[in-house]
């Protein structure tokens, strides 16, 4: 089978569809590729075709989910006019992102099958996130003409941690971490000079 067809890519994207139904709805640990399999209509051998295992149908589907997140991010990012507009966006937008039921159900799951060392592999989410690194750096150099390139690069990259931290401070129990809005609004300005 070729694995470019568009029957290919319906299969597979049905395939990842359902998977993503049952996750939400049952958790990951309680659904079970037969389940997923059933509701497509398709064997478990069909299953095996287009994925190697139930993490591999999951680090897909957790790897467009995020990827897409932030491919939303930057395009919107690109329609701000200052450094303080672009980054109450990012604020906001990592916000909406960590109150968001599907975000947490599906980090919980990523975060478990992570530490497990399950999942290794998220081409989306790191072409993405260097996308996002680059914006960062992008907006510091057009905005903080006092920045060395070190700087730039650096608070860039401290940017970067710091907004995924606070994104995903809902769903990391690991991490528990606690963020008040006015405070870390306060922190990221301070880091940008402003």
């Amino acid at each position: 089978m070729n694995g470019t067809s568009p029957k290919y890519q319906r299969t597979h994207e049905e395939l990842k569809k359902q998977a993503l139904d049952l996750f939400l709805s049952k958790g990951y640990e309680a659904s079970s590729i037969q389940e997923i399999t059933h509701k497509t209509g398709l064997s478990v051998g069909a299953f095996y075709r287009h994925f190697a295992s139930k993490e591999a149908i999951f680090a897909e589907i957790w790897d467009d989910y995020a990827g897409a997140n932030i491919e939303r991010t930057l395009k919107e990012v690109e329609k701000t006019t200052s450094l303080l507009s672009a980054m109450d966006y990012l604020l906001a937008e990592n916000e909406n992102f960590s109150k968001n039921e599907t975000t947490n159900k599906l980090y919980a799951i990523y975060a478990s099958l992570a530490v497990s060392q399950k999942l290794d592999t998220f081409p989306h989410i790191n072409q993405s996130s260097k996308k996002y690194r680059q914006m960062l750096y992008q907006l510091i150099k057009k905005y903080c003409a006092d920045f060395t390139e070190e700087e730039a690069i650096t608070t860039a990259n401290a940017m970067h941690c710091l907004m995924n931290t606070y994104s995903m401070r809902n769903a990391d129990a690991f991490q528990a971490f606690h963020f008040e809005r006015n405070a870390f609004r306060k922190c990221i300005l301070t880091l940008l000079r402003l």
